[in-house]
């Protein structure tokens, strides 16, 4: 899929032109409990706004129909359609229009290898052909060595685009299957040494696919459909369009002709590991609202959540010297690429993307990680979906964090009288162990209204500095240390046989002094 990778080579200059405009972002303050008032008049505010941008930017870009989906967490704060999913028939736009989503198809396929690594049937540093023993390719380069799992998933691998076959010259209606892939690359070889660069690759997402699916000893579209998207609920997805998928498929289109007509599409087959998955917005809404959820894989949790965090870090960051007009750098530690996703920082703030593109369709996923933050955007016809997508989320994101500090703000002085109890000088209850932690005293406090420990006294020689360090809440009497010489201990209070209050921290007990 050229267009594909062609299509990531103007995302990557649009992103690198958005880090300048993106808002600073807020230091998050201490939280308590409190979920996002979607009803706030600031949010409901920028929602129409962004539905009126969306609109307005159909039509400058001659966009023939479009969806989009924008999720805080586990909540849709917006799911519309915009002009039509079919022009003839007049057919509009909405949120279950069914579209061909091209290469956000590799992120299902990421999923799955993940989950095959966290069942132990893989690592992610295994070359490939170790379970797929035909997979060879030549290296002209030093020390080159049998390309990995993580690298082909991050594309940073050094594989071709595509295979030496036709479909490198030419775009045909149909790819060949990956077998004949394969075969096809006693012709090629490595375009880069492995891990050097970011170089786009259907054909390592194809092989990789294969590969899974002798690991899962299943077929790829059949372990998709049954461990991934029948799990999360997208009954509207899938790599075969269903009779109820057929009565919501949108019509794909050409890019718009300069007087404004268009020319339908075809509908080409590519590798199904790399590009056949056709979705909504709203099945799309369940799947990022995935990256948001805490807890182990099972049930609709497809994939626990530390492995879901594993997806968006980076595999890899550029180290592209290029420089711009001003001399500075293009991308340099700016961009990177995750399991799956590509990842940019702007202004404090990581995106988590992943762009796909087919003959007739173009789209685009975005998640915010840190902030539990997503949108999508599916078009029906070739053309940026990144610059909606971007756009939206560069306003919406300081306006949610403001709403959540608010809704902070009421949930901690709801909360405060209930942290009274905690407040009060604990003294270590074993003094052998002072020699061991240098002090024996933690005081806790209420102050600008966050619960603060303190030790007040060390010993000679101590480098513990613990002076109001927050503590964030947990669970039930268990806080995090937000700062100090114990950030991310934890500490937990609780009641002694005689009533008196404790303090647990590591292996050590403070009692409350009356």
């Amino acid at each position: 899929m050229k267009k594909t990778s062609r299509l990531l080579s103007i995302l990557l200059a649009e992103v690198i032109a958005l880090t300048c405009l993106w808002p600073g972002s807020t230091v998050m303050a201490q939280q308590a409990a409190a979920p996002l008032d979607k009803n706030d008049l600031e949010i409901r505010a920028v929602l129409a706004e962004i539905e009126s941008d969306i609109e307005k930017g159909r039509q400058e870009k001659k966009i023939a129909g479009l969806s989009i989906a924008i999720v805080y967490d586990q909540e849709v704060l917006l799911s519309k359609g915009f002009g039509f999913a079919d022009l003839d028939k007049k057919v509009p736009a909405d949120r279950t229009t069914v579209y061909r989503v091209g290469s956000v198809t590799k992120l299902f396929t990421a999923l799955m290898l993940m989950q095959l690594r966290d069942a132990g049937k893989l690592n992610l540093d295994d070359p490939i052909e170790k379970y797929l023993p035909e997979f060879k390719i030549k290296s002209r380069f030093p020390d080159a060595r049998p390309a990995t799992f993580r690298q082909v998933v991050a594309h940073y691998s050094g594989l071709p685009i595509e295979p030496p076959m036709a479909i490198e010259y030419e775009n045909p209606e149909k790819f060949p299957p990956v077998e004949e892939q394969l075969k096809s690359l006693k012709d090629v070889e490595m375009i880069v040494p492995a891990m050097s660069q970011f170089a786009y690759s259907n054909l390592g997402y194809n092989i990789m696919g294969l590969a899974l699916a002798r690991v899962a000893k299943q077929p790829y579209t059949q372990y998709v459909d049954q461990r991934i998207l029948k799990p999360l609920g997208m009954n509207q997805s899938g790599f075969a369009l269903t009779e109820s998928m057929k009565s919501h498929f949108a019509v794909g289109y050409r890019a718009a002709r300069p007087d404004g007509t268009f020319e339908k599409s075809s509908y080409p087959e590519y590798g199904m590991a790399s590009g056949m998955l056709y979705s909504n917005v709203d099945d799309m809404t369940r799947f990022m609202s995935l990256f948001f959820r805490e807890g182990p894989a099972g049930g609709k949790q497809v994939l626990g959540s530390y492995s879901l965090r594993e997806m968006t870090i980076p595999v890899a960051v550029s180290t592209d010297l290029r420089k711009d007009a001003e001399g500075k750098p293009l991308s340099l530690w700016r961009v990177g690429s995750g399991i799956g996703w590509t990842l940019v920082v702007t202004s404090g703030e990581q995106l988590d993307y992943k762009p796909g593109g087919t003959r007739g369709f173009t789209c685009v996923v975005v998640i915010n990680y840190p902030r539990k933050l997503g949108m999508v955007v599916l078009m029906n016809t070739e053309g940026e979906p990144w610059n909606l997508a971007f756009a939206a989320l560069r306003k919406l994101t300081p306006v949610v964090v403001k709403s959540l500090e608010r809704s902070q703000a009421k949930a901690r002085e709801e909360v405060l009288p209930s942290w009274q109890k905690y407040t009060g000088r604990y003294v270590l209850t074993d003094p052998n162990a002072i020699r061991t932690v240098t002090f024996s005293e933690f005081d806790v406090s209420i102050v600008n209204q966050k619960l603060v420990v303190t030790v007040p006294e060390i010993l000679p020689g101590s480098v513990v500095y613990m002076k109001e360090t927050p503590l964030a809440p947990f669970g039930e009497n268990v806080f995090h240390v937000d700062g100090g010489s114990f950030y991310g201990n934890f500490m937990t209070f609780e009641q002694s046989r005689e009533g008196l209050l404790r303090l647990k921290w590591r292996g050590y007990t403070f009692q409350r002094q009356q």
